[in-house]
């Protein structure tokens, strides 16, 4: 079993199903900063299938860094902006 990326790679099933089940984005996929709704795309994209919205954030969330900015001219209501954890800029 295989499954195309959004970078237009293909990666083992297992590998994708397994390493994306557990962690937000392990091949930093996505360009920081990130929404919410980008990451549960990229999962959907790895994983074949829609994810239900809010158990998804419940799962990712604790495991990202918020950046304290929002997505600015967009429809609707603006997004809280991410970063990997271990990217995260101190200041001080």
């Amino acid at each position: 079993m295989y499954c195309q990326l959004a970078a237009g790679g293909w990666y083992s099933g297992g590998y994708c199903c397994n390493q994306y089940a557990v962690a937000p984005d392990p091949d930093r996929l996505l360009a920081e900063p990130f929404t919410i709704f980008e990451l549960r795309k990229l999962h959907e994209a790895v994983e074949g299938h829609a994810l239900q919205r809010d158990t998804f954030r419940r799962r990712m969330e604790p495991q990202l860094a918020g950046t304290g900015q929002t997505t600015s001219g967009t429809r609707g209501r603006p997004a809280e902006l991410f970063r990997h954890p271990d990217t995260v800029r101190r200041h001080g």
